[in-house]
């Protein structure tokens, strides 16, 4: 592969370089995000599920939103990217719950698991190989997801089953798009560094494992 150069850092690496990099930081996330969830489960006794997730909800926001300020330090960095992904292990602590209690929603979260591993590699040759540049894609797909948020929320004192399907089609749609964006953004080098690089990945594909999750357990007749 060619060399390209970080035009924020001005380093210069291979492309597969990179890639493999932010790979391997998107697996060690997935590795926290299940300890996380671990955690949530072993706490769940005593903080109410709702107050669990605004509050886990809100600091992963703030860390989101905040990571170029501390990126550049890299033991906070790191320290900061674990904390972050296991705050969004909550998001697995419900699938965990389920399938310890039940067979056949385990085997949902299997197809729902490979099904996501699927449609994450078709997007990534996707963002991979287009000669489209999808930097605008970004703007549409981030005002989409501060929609969908707004409507999850709000569908958690409200809710109803059709709407919070609905979500999930579309935060599938939406997370796909963003999977393609962030691995042209990879190729392209233009990511801080690979620890940034692999959290982006890693919540495209923790997103579209938890949204089909719940559109396969909607159309199999369980009751979320």
């Amino acid at each position: 592969m060619e060399n390209i150069i970080n035009p924020k850092t001005m380093e210069v690496k291979t492309a597969g370089w990179v890639l493999n990099w932010a790979l391997a930081f998107m697996a060690l996330w997935l590795v926290f995000a299940s300890a996380g969830a671990y955690l949530w489960m072993l706490i769940s006794p005593y903080v109410p599920f709702v107050a669990m997730i605004i509050w886990a909800l809100i600091l992963k926001l703030i860390l989101y939103f905040t990571v170029k300020k501390w990126s550049k330090i890299q033991w906070l960095n790191v320290l900061l990217f674990i904390t972050f992904t296991m705050l969004s292990g909550l998001t697995l602590y419900p699938i965990l719950m389920m399938s310890l209690a039940s067979s056949a929603i385990l085997d949902i979260a299997i197809q729902a698991f490979m099904a996501s591993a699927w449609l994450f590699m078709v997007m990534w040759v996707l963002g991979w190989t287009t000669k489209k540049d999808l930097t605008s894609l970004w703007w549409i797909l981030s005002a989409a997801l501060i929609v969908i948020i707004i409507a999850w929320l709000i569908n958690l004192f409200f809710f109803s089953s059709i709407v919070s399907f609905i979500i999930s089609c579309v935060a599938v749609i939406i997370f796909a798009g963003f999977t393609a964006y962030d691995m042209q953004q990879i190729k392209n080098w233009w990511y801080e560094n690979a620890i940034e690089a692999g959290i982006n990945l890693y919540l495209d594909f923790i997103n579209l494992f938890v949204n089909l999750f719940y559109i396969l357990l909607s159309l199999a007749g369980f009751n979320e």
